[in-house]
């Protein structure tokens, strides 16, 4: 009776570790990946810098086009020339996403055409504009969108949190948006997206990549405007709306894998994903395409 015993109890212990071993292997198995943020921090568009004398004050024009006009007299402190103004320009989604940025607030999504960074400096000093001042911007578009704002943010570390009021309209013209700015910081061409009021949650998984890792963006398509998902979840998805599901990622050899899906989706969805190994001219054309 007693053998019996310890053969039964034996042979549980047996199974429980046979299970134990057989879970971890299945645990295990998924494609893992590394961070992606030296590779984003690789891809990012370069700062620009800007020595302004009296002679070149205006406009101080971006590789990409965006010019800036403003003058040293509605600066503080006061300063004398020269100067110092750095610039870095995101003219579409794919520039945006390797800065990580997102399109919303918190009255939701924004349609954006552009964001630019400006700051001004003298001598290691940071410089200011004065209340009641503005410099001014023109971002180049061939086909600029109506009714668009200037929308300022601020952020911590490259992230923005975007205000929820603008601090003016933007006029068209043949080369694109014209607006003024009143702070130096982030500078944004949008307006808040007139999306449907019923919202959903979308949720990532995969039963064969580990997601941990894996950069996630949905798009919305009709809108212009991203939003980076958290935890591979997004909350506040407008409810009908057709948008693209964006997910990237690089393995320990240097590999790149992606997922793209355009949905249409109504309700609270989980989504199952299963990475694609490509080439990085693939990715790059993908992000091109939004």
């Amino acid at each position: 009776m007693g053998n019996s015993i310890f053969k039964i109890v034996g042979s549980v212990f047996l199974l429980i570790s046979l299970f134990s071993c057989s879970k971890e292997r299945i645990e295990t198995s998924k494609n893992s990946y590394q961070s992606m943020n030296d590779y984003l921090d690789s891809k990012k568009q370069e700062e620009q810098t800007f020595i302004i004398t009296e002679e070149g004050e205006c406009p101080i024009t971006g590789k990409e086009g965006t010019k800036i006009c403003g003058s040293k007299t509605v600066l503080t402190p006061s300063v004398d020339w020269p100067y110092t103004v750095k610039l870095v320009e995101l003219l579409n989604p794919k520039e945006m996403i390797y800065y990580q940025h997102s399109n919303v607030n918190s009255n939701g999504f924004l349609t954006n055409d552009g964001e630019i960074r400006v700051l001004a400096e003298k001598d290691g000093t940071s410089l200011t504009i004065n209340s009641n001042s503005t410099w001014q911007v023109e971002f180049p578009n061939s086909s600029p969108l109506t009714e668009m704002k200037v929308f300022q943010g601020s952020s911590s570390s490259d992230q923005v949190t975007w205000n929820t009021t603008s601090s003016g309209n933007y006029t068209t013209s043949s080369y694109g948006y014209l607006g003024y700015f009143n702070a130096f910081g982030w500078v944004s061409v949008a307006k808040q997206a007139n999306t449907p009021s019923a919202t959903i949650t979308i949720s990532l998984t995969s039963e064969t990549d580990e997601l941990e890792n894996v950069i996630t963006y949905i798009y919305l398509t009709d809108y212009k405007s991203l939003t980076q998902a958290q935890n591979q979840s997004a909350t506040g998805i407008p409810s009908g709306v057709q948008f693209t599901v964006i997910m990237m990622a690089t393995d320990s050899n240097g590999d790149f894998y992606t997922y793209t899906s355009n949905q249409t989706l109504s309700v609270d969805t989980s989504i199952d994903v299963t990475l694609s190994k490509v080439s990085e001219a693939d990715m790059t054309a993908m992000l091109d395409k939004l």
